[in-house]
């Protein structure tokens, strides 16, 4: 300010700097500079200095819980408990949003039902020239990003069976005995048909009197239809956009979108996924069991990727 020639009058409102999250930690050198900077030159009051994991959390009106900041490069995942962030539980993933848009501009670049609607909206024979493609797909990409919200992106995607289906209906075929409810239990949730049975009002069903080429049949009949209204599902669940070198035609995006953040939930080549480093901060030896349980209830995301709808935190909730 000196420097400057400007007089700063003499401040009547307290200052509160919140550091970025990346890197997790403020060292106190830097925080005893940004105090010299704000009492001495800038004349203010009073000024707290407020950790972005407790910023986060307060936001959200908790104070006990798990921060996962998605960076470009790598994700941090900070756990508090009771307005104390524990250091000593911090960890970090080595993929962030940066593989993501690398990932899902690949999968764009694969998808035939896209290549097929951009060529009819460039009116080319089939072919594209050098370079054209790659950049009507980061055009996508980049839209798909940026504009869209709410329920238009879900990830995990509602899953697809229609391949699963196809398989039930071939061993159905093949085996008079199969049991087709076995093959419908999500083998994640690792359940019986007999919980499931417990799960419900209704009664277990009374064992079947039917001869069983005819069980197979209808076994078959059920999943050839399932199959279908999967199709049909998948048709249906499209978007129409629109991009900056075709602005007067419509792009229409299928249920590929919902794939844009696979590398968070299956990791980089190998690594952790956000999940699985979320787990091993919790699991730290100096967490009790109750804070153990506690942090689960208040799970905060910040950073590109905040926006997005997804059932990560349902899963993580379920594997714990």
């Amino acid at each position: 300010m000196t420097r400057l020639g400007l007089n700063v009058a003499a401040n009547t409102s307290p200052l509160l700097l919140v550091p970025p999250p990346s890197p997790p930690s403020f060292p106190l050198p830097h925080q005893a500079a940004w105090a010299q900077l704000t009492f001495e030159d800038l004349s203010v009051p009073a000024l707290s200095i407020l950790p972005a994991p407790l910023a986060s959390l307060y936001a959200v009106g908790a104070t006990t819980g798990i921060v996962l900041h998605v960076g470009r490069d790598r994700s941090e995942i900070a756990v508090v408990t009771d307005s104390v962030i524990r250091w000593e539980c911090s960890t970090t993933v080595h993929v962030g949003y940066g593989d993501c848009e690398v990932w899902f501009e690949d999968l764009l670049m694969k998808d035939v039902d896209l290549d097929k609607n951009l060529q009819m909206n460039m009116g080319g024979d089939g072919s594209w020239e050098a370079g054209q493609k790659e950049k009507l797909i980061k055009e996508v990409a980049n839209f798909i990003w940026t504009e869209c919200t709410g329920d238009d992106l879900e990830v995990p995607p509602a899953e697809d069976g229609s391949k699963a289906i196809a398989a039930v209906t071939a061993q159905a075929q093949e085996d008079d005995s199969f049991d087709v409810a076995k093959k419908y239990v999500h083998p994640e949730l690792k359940l019986s048909v007999a919980d499931i049975r417990l799960v419900g009002d209704a009664p277990a069903a009374a064992a079947s009197h039917k001869k069983k080429s005819t069980a197979a049949a209808a076994a078959t009949a059920a999943a050839n239809k399932a199959a279908a209204d999967a199709v049909a599902a998948a048709a249906a669940d499209v978007i129409t956009i629109n991009i900056p070198s075709l602005p007067e035609k419509e792009i229409t995006v299928g249920q590929v979108r919902h794939r844009l953040c696979e590398p968070l939930l299956r990791g980089n080549n190998g690594g952790d996924t956000v999940w699985e480093g979320m787990g091993r901060a919790v699991s730290n030896a100096t967490m009790s069991p109750a804070e153990k349980m506690a942090v689960w209830e208040g799970v905060v995301v910040v950073g590109e990727t905040a926006r997005i709808k997804c059932k990560i935190f349902t899963w993580i909730e379920l594997t714990m």
